[in-house]
């Protein structure tokens, strides 16, 4: 088989690091083929990991706008709530 050849010939050590398959179609693709395998395989415990090329850090290339946003909403969020709620002006009792 084809797939078979191709894992005889693959250069694990060329691989940088193994993701998790996370896309549906591509994840059904596999579990199918594990199944067709392997009957008594139990498909909820199964995680497929793939080769993956490239820095593993690069993954993260957006991360430094998704904390400003995230830090963005969080304010706009307390913001409202104490816009809405207002403020307690009031003074402390003096004794």
């Amino acid at each position: 088989m084809l797939v078979e050849a191709e894992y005889n010939h693959f250069d694990f050590q060329d691989a940088q690091y193994f993701g998790r398959v996370r896309y549906a179609d591509d994840k059904n693709g596999f579990l199918g083929a594990v199944k067709r395998a392997f009957p008594a395989a139990d498909e909820k415990h199964l995680v497929i990991l793939v080769p993956k090329k490239g820095d593993f850090e690069s993954r993260f290339g957006y991360m430094l706008p998704w904390i400003f946003g995230s830090f963005g909403i969080g304010a706009l969020v307390v913001l409202t709530m104490i816009a809405i709620l207002g403020l307690d002006n009031k003074e402390p009792e003096k004794e």
